[in-house]
């Protein structure tokens, strides 16, 4: 059987020092295919050690033009990138604290509106959690919350993605911080939301005990994206999972280690050929995390990063 080619890309966040242009000069060297662009504003939720993990290459979206839009793609493509992939604002937008929530949703519209202007035609976040709230009253929240948003997405011409990193430690004294973390999720989600999307990472599954074959076969129809992180599940066998020594903040929490693909547990050529099966026409945006890549802390060791992941998942991207 003939396999088509996946595009590889990257996630922009661990470069977050240099500019778009530098950005995609080094993608365009090194192979890559799409950036996944992000897109964060100054203020975030992410606590001091998750700094590394949001970025900003797009500037000022409340001034950000069809001028500035049309110099990025020319900067992308001169580089040798066929494009940008996604915009990636991944934040709470179910955010206890209402006017936060707004500031979110706001930045979200923005980014919206940006895709549009470049001519993209997904837009990246999470569902998030209201910490008050258990997960059926979240998912009654979304309910509330994101058609609208979702809409306005549409309506701007692009879609809006979710991804499933459960965000544990994110919401204080709640190990799940984003209700869209499994299939039992999705569908409640789905139902609310018809026109949603996944941009869905295998990594988080595996240490859920989550088949990632299996949920790419039953929800191929709504996958639009696909993280490339790897994960590598750690030996918890005194304390179990939910083990009281085990820390209760911060992701991990002695569960797994981020790693690069190839260099973990996940089996990506089993995860590329179900995404073919399902007629996948998307991107596998290599998302560094692995701390021995020290994201955005070193600019050169997070080069090296994305050259090694890209280095691992190329034999199963190929066309074949």
């Amino acid at each position: 059987m003939t396999k088509q080619a996946i595009p590889i890309g990257l996630l922009t966040v661990p470069l977050g020092p240099l500019s778009i242009e530098q950005v995609a000069k080094f993608a365009g060297e090194n192979g890559f295919e799409y950036l996944e662009v992000a897109a964060w504003p100054s203020r975030t939720s992410r606590e001091e050690g998750e700094a590394a993990y949001v970025a900003n290459h797009l500037g000022d979206l409340a001034a950000f033009t069809q001028t500035r839009a049309d110099d990025m793609n020319a900067a992308i493509r001169t580089a040798g990138v066929k494009g940008i992939s996604s915009l990636a604002y991944y934040e709470n937008m179910l955010a206890a604290d209402l006017a936060e929530r707004e500031f979110y949703h706001t930045h979200l519209k923005r980014v919206i509106n940006a895709s549009r202007m470049l001519g993209v035609h997904s837009v990246g976040t999470f569902a998030g959690r209201h910490e008050g709230m258990m997960v059926d009253e979240n998912l009654t929240e979304y309910g509330k919350v994101f058609p609208a948003l979702v809409a306005y997405a549409r309506d701007h011409g692009t879609v809006l993605m979710f991804e499933n990193c459960p965000m544990e430690g994110w919401i204080p004294s709640k190990k799940i911080g984003n209700i869209a973390y499994c299939p039992r999720n999705w569908d409640a989600i789905f139902e609310a939301t018809p026109d949603a999307r996944l941009n869905i990472d295998p990594s988080h599954m595996v240490w859920q005990g989550i088949d990632y074959e299996r949920a790419v076969r039953d929800y191929g129809d709504y996958i639009v994206h696909a993280h490339a992180k790897d994960v590598r599940l750690l030996d918890n066998y005194s304390t179990g999972t939910f083990g009281e020594d085990m820390p209760q903040q911060g992701w991990g929490a002695g569960l797994y280690m981020h790693a690069v693909p190839g260099q973990g547990d996940v089996a990506w050529g089993r995860f590329t050929d179900v995404l073919r099966e399902s007629d996948y026409e998307g991107v596998l945006s290599v998302e560094l995390e692995d701390p021995r890549y020290k994201p955005r802390k070193d600019v050169e060791q997070s080069k090296l990063g994305f050259i090694v992941a890209r280095q691992n998942l190329l034999p199963y991207c190929e066309a074949a």
